[in-house]
């Protein structure tokens, strides 16, 4: 994946996962969407959880381990709430 900056900014503003309606990537993403919009104590959390990931990922130095540092401490929550939306 490219890093490329913004004409206007210098920094990369945007990423974006593409994928077709109906894929198994697109259910989750939707899945998880929709349980936090539905559940606010735990969309309150995620949004803990992201702040504590970026202050981590920031104190790294390349892009590489900060993304794969940011994406770790997001992925044990991101699991649970799969979990739930799979099993509902």
């Amino acid at each position: 994946m490219a890093n490329l900056p913004d004409d206007e900014l210098g920094t990369r503003i945007y990423h974006i996962h593409l994928t077709f309606p109906g894929s198994a990537e697109f259910r989750k993403a939707v899945g998880f969407r929709n349980y936090l919009r539905t559940h606010p104590e735990a969309r309150d959390e995620y949004a803990e959880i992201k702040a504590k990931a970026s202050q981590e990922a920031g104190k790294l130095n390349t892009k590489d381990e900060m993304r794969d540092t940011y994406g770790k401490l997001k992925e044990d929550f991101i699991k649970r709430i799969l979990d739930r939306v799979i099993a509902s």
